[in-house]
């Protein structure tokens, strides 16, 4: 299960995430969470999910997204999304 979360340097919501996104690739080192910056973004990856504001956050399996958050995600839902939590 592969995750992109986009977001963006100016972005106060992307910086309240982070360090629940940091705690939990911790507390799991196999977790696979992919940043994205939007104003770096050579692959054009927002534009092709669709990604209108950050942070968003994409979960894949496989090439399908089966889950989509936009905002800050709560670190239990964030855990749940991910396969990871109860």
């Amino acid at each position: 299960m592969k995750t992109i979360v986009f977001t963006a340097r100016w972005c106060a919501p992307c910086k309240v995430y982070k360090p629940t996104l940091e705690e939990v690739i911790k507390e799991n080192p196999n977790v696979d969470i992919e940043f994205i910056d939007v104003y770096n973004d050579p692959d054009k990856l927002m534009e092709k999910y669709s990604v209108s504001s950050v942070p968003t956050t994409l979960v894949f399996e496989g090439n399908d997204i089966i889950c989509r958050k936009v905002g800050n995600v709560f670190k239990d839902e964030l855990l749940k999304i991910l396969n990871i939590g109860d």
